[in-house]
């Protein structure tokens, strides 16, 4: 039998690569080059089903262009971290090796630095220095600075440079760079495309000889160039878009870079029609020519037909007949023509549908290659691994070690360097083939899919997941949802994904439930417990990414599925009402989180009685809000409640109890109650102690408790071995970059800034930083908490011009991801604005403390301790203007809410004690102002360990 083999040097032709003429969409290319004008923005959109053409008529358009037009193409395909914006915009920088970019490759160094420090090109030196030509000095010098902005190096290499280079530092960069230190991840990230654009603008002019002078008015007066954009639906067409949240996340940049360089034709090739009208502006209808590639015509087919040597009527009328104008399936015609013998082509041996075209393709392999390429169209990609497992599994015949031969085959496309995938319609058929006709073999390819891809996650501890285990759950689950009954894949992908979410991978494992989502809506249908079980759990990883508005309605469809199908007071309505009102209060909503534990509370009362421990857990969670609203007074009686039912039902000595003794420690020593919360804190490590062993993560959670009250007694030496064992506990359950490790490293970075060893502290802090930043990305509240600390060790250290950067980053953060009326917010206001204090800004500090005061007040009320703290550095700060009458009435509002709060002899009046002392002497009421003091010092001597 004769065999479709691929020559020497890869695959032959075919009906994708040697292309017909298309000839209205290629005028259409043609005429909109012609008359393009270098003011207008002109964007070619080419969308179409899968295996039409486009790619290659994309091509075709690139390779017919004369040399005058400069080009260059993107495939959004080639590997997902293209989806990355830094990466895309490096990407077409290397696009053009020509130019330099240098505005640009500056702002990425720092960017990737910064906020991807994992990025590729980040190592390559040579690659990120090709094409810099004058500019090569101070690149390299960019790419060498520690941290961001531009080194004394490269101020050397710019003041004996080039007269180009001055220019560029004096009109380009410094303008645009100068606050690249203190830049937060969107304002960096958001600047990279304009960078890129008035970096390529510039390359323009000089190509046509303009002078170097760095004019943003000036018209490039060269042919336009034409930048192709292919698989353009693989930036947004995954994850949540139901609300097209991750298409506008992923394309906004891109819309961005088109508006700015209306100088460029550029053709965009993809699945769907582009939505930016809708999306962005509707005066982007005017400027997109958007063409759907249908199915060639039947000249067309016949004409590329003719370029294969096939020219015989009646096998031309039925290849084309059948093939409906799809290219993929005329290459398979044509392959088959080739491989039958000359005076055996006959028409019947020809067309019939696509599934017949595909077998009598198949039936010109090898049995060895028929078996393998069935096996592997199971598979949405494999690696020489995967490839030599099925060989193996399967016993094909075909040499296991061949992957790379076998991907020449063609309907085979090399995705990486060692991944490939089956072209979609080859891999359809054949996946629908085995299931009707050897359903046996067809699930057997599916269990062994998921063992292969399951048992990667297999004994896994928390310690060595990677985002590569995330990867491998969404294929086996692939699998499972061949294989497995709906009952018993939601028992396995739950196990599995609890390990994964405790790693906090919770960005990509979000994608998986996203797809797991997908497939319990249409085995359960949309209103059913499953789905809102895992609605609730999307919820919860959204919320740990701190993605709250997209958290929130998940919650409250679950809500809703809940309570249609239990009705509104069953316990697991319960279960969702309190995961709901802790984003609420996640979000200081406090006033809407309340109501929700209340009614959590009765449901739960009503459903197992007052003593039960479901019960506990919301009087613990009601009374955890009214402890951040410093309502003490109430929520202490809620955490004895609590505790008392806990004991009743497990005894003093199980961890349960120790959770809620945690919990009122906590509360007491808000209220400086140390002596009261010391023994809870210690009970509670002795009874984690007694039932984990001395290693475990729950002890290293208490003690992180215990060393911080032991801080706030300033029992430092106590203190810091607690947290030094805490940290050895983490670092050995989970490894040294996960989350629950850098909050220990905050803490015990704390102690040390106490103590002054600030050369001690700093590196603790950047490397919780640091973990903070891989784990949940840039923009994330936990890392402004972080950069918060710092801050404050860096202005310790009066190193201002470092600690201003971090608070406004910080700032910007909070004010992102909460809004601006959030009390996390007023927290880093007023920090600021005693930065600025101490800079003697007074005039920038005071707006900030006051916008601070009013956060806290319309939050919290106008009498709570959060207030005081503010209320006395507003008063220090008119003090320190000798706004004396002004300052007087906060002081003393500030003492009033702490005497209320806390006693009149509480160790946190002594400093609002002291500084209404000091203003009293100013005005020279010394009496008042000695009775003051007497006072502190009472309270002082009174409670000696605390500072």
């Amino acid at each position: 039998m004769a065999r479709v083999r691929p020559p020497a040097g890869g695959r032959p032709p075919n009906a994708l690569e040697v292309f017909t003429d298309r000839e209205g969409l290629i005028e259409t290319f043609t005429s909109l080059l012609a008359a393009k004008q270098p003011s207008d923005n002109d964007v070619l959109v080419l969308y179409g089903d899968g295996g039409i053409g486009k790619s290659t008529l994309s091509r075709k358009l690139e390779a017919d262009l004369d040399s005058a037009h400069i080009s260059a193409r993107l495939d959004f395909a080639l590997d997902d971290s293209i989806l990355q914006t830094d990466v895309a915009l490096y990407r077409l920088k290397e696009a053009f090796p020509q130019f330099a970019f240098p505005t640009f490759s500056i702002a990425v160094a720092a960017y990737a630095r910064r906020f991807h420090p994992d990025a590729a090109f980040l190592s390559d030196r040579r690659g990120f220095l090709a094409g810099a030509g004058p500019f090569a000095d101070v690149l390299e010098a960019a790419l060498d600075a520690p941290v961001v902005g531009v080194t004394l190096r490269s101020l050397v290499a710019i003041e004996h440079g080039a007269r180009l280079v001055s220019t560029w530092w004096r009109k380009r960069a410094e303008p645009l760079l100068s606050g690249l230190a203190s830049m937060h991840y969107d304002e960096l990230l958001g600047i990279l495309p304009e960078l890129w654009a008035r970096d390529f603008r510039d390359a323009l002019l000089r190509l046509g000889g303009a002078a170097s002078d760095y004019e943003d008015e000036a018209l490039p007066a060269v042919p336009a160039p034409v930048i192709f954009l292919d698989t353009y639906e693989k930036l947004w067409r995954i994850g949540l878009d139901r609300e097209n949240i991750l298409r506008r996340q992923r394309e906004a940049w891109l819309v961005d870079l088109v508006s700015r360089l209306p100088e460029v034709l550029w053709v965009i090739s993809g699945r769907d029609r582009l939505a930016w009208p809708e999306a962005y502006d509707p005066v982007w209808e005017q400027c997109l020519q958007q063409h759907l590639v249908g199915r060639l015509s039947n000249d067309d087919a016949a004409a590329f037909l003719a370029k294969r040597g096939i020219t015989e009527a009646e096998i031309v009328a039925t290849m084309v007949a059948n093939a409906s104008g799809v290219p993929f399936y005329l290459e398979l015609e044509a392959q088959l023509y080739e491989s039958t013998p000359q005076g055996e082509r006959r028409p019947e041996l020809f067309g019939g549908t696509h599934d017949e075209v595909i077998e009598r393709f198949l039936g010109h392999l090898s049995i060895p290659e028929q078996e393998t390429i069935r096996m592997l169209s199971t598979f949405s990609s494999w690696d020489a691994a995967l490839f030599s497992a099925v060989v193996d599994e399967f016993k094909t015949a075909y040499p296991a070690g061949a992957v790379e031969q076998f991907g020449r085959f063609w309907s085979i496309e090399r995705l990486a360097a060692d991944r490939w995938q089956m072209h979609q319609e080859m891999s359809d058929h054949l996946q629908r083939h085995l299931k009707d006709r050897d359903p046996a073999r067809y699930r057997a390819l599916h269990e062994f899919g998921f063992r292969y891809f399951d048992s990667q996650l297999e004994g896994k501890s928390v310690k060595d997941v990677t985002p590569a285990d995330v990867e491998a759950l969404r294929l086996a689950l692939r699998h499972a949802c061949v294989i497995m009954e709906p009952e018993d894949r939601s028992s396995w992908f739950w196990s599995r994904e609890r390990v994964l979410a405790k790693a906090a991978v919770w960005g990509p494992l979000s994608d998986v439930v996203v797809g797991y989502l997908a497939e319990a809506e249409t085995d359960y249908g949309p209103d059913h417990p499953e789905v809102a079980g895992t609605l609730s759990n999307l919820a919860n990883l959204l919320q740990d990414l701190a993605r709250y508005d997209e958290a929130e309605p998940l919650y409250r469809r679950a809500l809703a599925i809940l309570e249609a199908t239990y009705g509104r007071d069953l316990p697991e309505v319960a279960v969702t009402l309190n995961n709901l009102a802790n984003l609420l209060q996640d979000l200081a909503r406090y006033d809407e989180a309340e109501p929700l534990y209340r009614r959590a509370l009765a449901i739960l009362e009503a459903t197992y009685g007052r003593d039960l421990p479901e019960v506990a857990v919301t009087l613990n969670n009601l009374a955890n809000l009214l402890q951040d609203l410093a309502r003490y007074d109430e929520a202490e009686p809620l955490y004895r409640r609590a505790l008392a039912i806990l004991e009743a039902t497990y005894g003093r000595d199980l961890p349960e109890v120790a959770v809620t003794l945690n919990n009122l420690a906590n509360l007491l020593q808000d209220l400086a109650r140390y002596d009261e919360a010391e023994p809870l804190y210690r009970r509670a490590l002795a009874i984690l102690e007694a039932t984990y062993g001395r290693d475990l993560p729950e002890v290293a959670v208490t003690l992180n408790n215990l060393a911080n009250l032991l801080q706030d007694l300033a029992r430092y030496d106590e203190a810091e071995p607690l947290y030094r064992r805490a940290l050895a506990i983490l670092e050995a359950t989970y490894g040294r970059d996960l989350p629950e490790v850098a909050v220990t490293l905050n803490n015990l970075a704390n102690l040390l800034q106490d103590l002054a060893r600030y050369d001690e502290a700093e590196p603790l802090y950047r490397r919780a930083l640091a973990i903070k930043e891989a784990t949940y990305g840039p923009d994330h509240p936990e890392v402004a908490v972080t950069l918060n600390n710092l801050a404050n060790l860096l202005q310790d250290l009066a190193r201002y011009d470092e600690a201003e950067p971090l608070y406004r980053r910080a700032l910007a953060i909070k004010e992102a991801t909460y809004g601006p009326d959030h009390p996390e917010v007023a927290v880093t206001l007023h920090n600021l604005a005693n930065l600025l204090r101490n800079l003697a800004r007074y005039d920038e500090a005071e707006p900030l403390y006051r916008r601070a005061l009013a956060i806290l007040e319309a939050t919290y009320g106008r009498d709570l301790p959060e207030v005081a703290v503010t209320l006395n550095n507003l008063a220090n700060l008119l003090r320190n203007l000798a706004r004396y009458d002004e300052a007087e009435p906060l002081y003393r509002r500030a003492l009033a809410i702490k005497e209320a709060t806390y006693g009149p002899d509480h160790p946190k009046l002594a400093t609002t004690l002291n500084n209404l002392a000091v203003l009293l002497e100013k005005l020279g009421r010394y009496d008042e102002a000695a009775e003051l003091r007497r006072r502190a010092q009472a309270i002082s001597e009174e409670h000696p360990d605390v500072e």
